[in-house]
């Protein structure tokens, strides 16, 4: 296998788990949809959303680990100013590399709009991780989605609600007493699709950005 970068195993192991799941659904989905039973589709939808949402938070974990190995002083110095109290005194006192790349792969986080996450980013690469704003937005309310459906168990409040970029995905399904209750909706906006070119976007985003950067690419 021809490596480009230095992080290339991230994409590797991203691409493969991508590959499967085109796999799955090129063999299931005809089936499903012929079924016309909405519940078992938006059923595989999610579950699906839940899958590709942890290949991309293992994708993300996996290249600020791997770079933190190949640019540790770099990735030391981030923890002297945005790592808690315990893990700057590890850094400081020296821990291994395992446990700088435990320390950076916890940083990949979607909370407050992605903060963390473009942090740690930009001190390792100089980029955002998100390619763009619709890509950003997308990716966001597909994590959202995630957790609604983990946490949630399928069954958004009007605070997930407010929270989506991207209308059409969170509806509301009935008002009782001026209370409103709410859907997730994947089918018939095609949103799931929009999702899965986002994340396939990012990936190849990153790579190409990868490539350009002397610190990691083996083509500069």
């Amino acid at each position: 296998m021809a490596y480009t970068t230095k992080l290339d195993a991230c994409i590797n192991r991203f691409d493969h788990q991508i590959n499967i799941m085109k796999k799955y659904i090129n063999l299931v989905w005809k089936p499903l949809v012929k079924t016309q039973d909405k519940k078992l589709l938006k059923f595989a939808s999610e579950s699906l959303i839940v899958r590709a949402v942890a290949f991309i938070e293992e994708y993300l974990s996996c290249l600020v680990g791997l770079a933190s190995v190949n640019e540790e002083k770099l990735a030391r110095d981030y923890f002297k100013n945005h790592g808690n109290p315990e893990t700057q005194e590890q850094v400081k006192k020296g821990c291994n590399l395992g446990l700088l790349w435990k320390y950076t792969a916890t940083e990949v986080s979607f909370k407050n709009n992605a903060k963390k996450l473009k942090r740690i980013f930009n001190h390792l690469f100089s980029f955002s991780p998100f390619p763009d704003n619709e890509t950003e937005n997308l990716i966001l309310d597909a994590v959202l989605i995630r957790n609604v459906i983990l946490h949630e168990g399928s069954m958004p409040s009007e605070n997930y609600a407010k929270q989506m970029r991207n209308k059409g995905i969170i509806i509301v399904i009935d008002v009782i007493l001026q209370s409103k209750f709410y859907d997730i909706e994947l089918i018939e906006n095609r949103v799931i699709i929009n999702f899965f070119n986002a994340f396939s976007k990012l990936a190849s985003y990153i790579q190409e950005k990868l490539k350009k950067d002397s610190r990691f690419s083996y083509m500069v």
